[in-house]
């Protein structure tokens, strides 16, 4: 019975597995950022407008209401 698993190919998997990462690595800085995100890397939260109201929301899992710096939920006009 010939091995399945030998050097060459687990070599093999383990170079594929690293270009992999390297090529996930290098294209993370091109990302879409948004407001929400600290100006060195993405804070993972989105921001979702409700295209009935305008207004806007933080997301990551669940949802708040985006506020400006009065407090007021942001919310944006809506043509309809």
């Amino acid at each position: 019975m010939k091995q399945f698993f030998t050097p060459n190919r687990v070599f093999t998997g383990f170079m594929i597995v690293f270009w992999i990462l390297i090529a996930l690595q290098l294209t993370a800085p091109f990302e879409p950022k948004d407001d929400s995100d600290f100006p060195d890397h993405s804070s993972g939260m989105s921001v979702l407008t409700d295209h009935l109201t305008g207004c806007q929301y933080l997301g990551r899992g669940s949802l708040t209401p985006r506020l400006n710096a009065d407090g007021k939920q942001i919310c944006i006009k809506v043509e309809k």
